[in-house]
């Protein structure tokens, strides 16, 4: 299998992130926006951890999720766990059921593909999400649901005779669901959404981050341009923040930029180029690429006059 772009990767397979240099397993559930809820801060690569974190001891302990200790626990703890060069790919994401803006967070029981949650004693259901692509539409048992213990939601149990919630939903070991006292804890599954710019997953399935080269500061091309003759094309070095810098892409244009051909690709930053006679002008312009095909911005040269012109016989 290649290296892949992480907005690729198919709903439903396993990869890996580090959390304290350890690689943990986790689902990619869903690629994109879940619904009309969300907004553009939610649209990206989700991630749920296949298994509960090791040994939590936070609770929900108040009535609403945010601001509980396991909502603070995972957004600094937690966040910190994952490898520094990923973090600042982690988004900032305003999640359904939440005033402000997490980077990582539980999945609500919707999104986990509950459809009509309601309380045992015959409180009333609240949406709090959409599902996620990865999970069946079922309030009964769902293996794709299931963990090595039972994990805790998001998602507050809304009782009819009362504006406080005193409990919150979970998911069992079966994949169905239950409701727990918000003073017991649980073990819970971390998820949060990566942006798919620079982040890649290696052949072994471990994510990891390949920034773009630096665009070449310069492109220079004579000031005098011969139809019918030669002309040599020079442009500076780039450099990679990776170390993986591969090549150079160079394209001219007849039409002051409107359409653009590839002249030259490769490692030199140097090439020659016939200029067919009868050009009315002609530019040129540069880029840098690396091993996994990320590439700079352009750098363009001054449109030049060609310069037609026949000796006497």
């Amino acid at each position: 299998m290649a290296t892949r772009k992480l907005g690729d990767v198919a709903v439903g397979e396993i990869v890996k992130l580090k959390e304290n240099g350890a690689s943990k397993d986790y689902i990619v559930v869903h690629q994109g926006l879940p619904g009309f809820m969300y907004d553009s801060s939610c649209n990206g690569t989700w991630l749920f951890r296949k298994n509960p974190v090791e040994n939590v001891t936070q609770r929900w302990n108040q009535a609403n999720y945010a601001g509980s200790e396991i909502d603070s626990w995972l957004t600094s703890t937690m966040y910190q766990k994952y490898q520094a060069a990923i973090r600042p790919h982690i988004k900032q994401a305003l999640i359904p059921s939440v005033s402000s803006s997490r980077r990582v967070f539980l999945l609500s029981m919707y999104e986990l593909g509950f459809t009509n949650i309601k309380s045992d004693d015959g409180g009333t259901s609240r949406k709090d999400g959409e599902k996620l692509s990865y999970f069946n539409l079922t309030n009964q048992s769902d293996p794709k649901r299931t963990a090595n213990s039972m994990y805790s939601s998001r998602s507050a149990v809304i009782y009819p005779d009362s504006s406080d919630n005193k409990a919150y939903w979970c998911v069992p070991n079966d994949g169905s669901f239950g409701v727990v006292n918000i003073l017991v804890p649980l073990s819970v599954r971390p998820a949060l959404i990566l942006d798919t710019d620079n982040v890649f997953v290696s052949d072994d399935g471990i994510l990891f981050v390949n920034n773009p080269p630096n665009t070449p500061s310069s492109i220079t091309v004579p000031d005098t341009i011969r139809g019918g003759e030669d002309t040599s094309i020079i442009w500076s070095a780039a450099t990679d923040p990776d170390g993986n810098l591969d090549g150079y892409i160079v394209q001219r244009s007849y039409n002051g930029g409107s359409s653009w051909e590839q002249v030259y690709q490769g490692r030199s930053t140097s090439t020659t180029v016939s200029v067919p006679f009868g050009t009315q002008t002609i530019m040129f312009r540069v880029q840098a690429y690396d091993t996994y095909g990320e590439k700079s911005e352009w750098t363009t040269s001054p449109n030049r006059v060609v310069i037609n012109n026949h000796a006497p016989s």
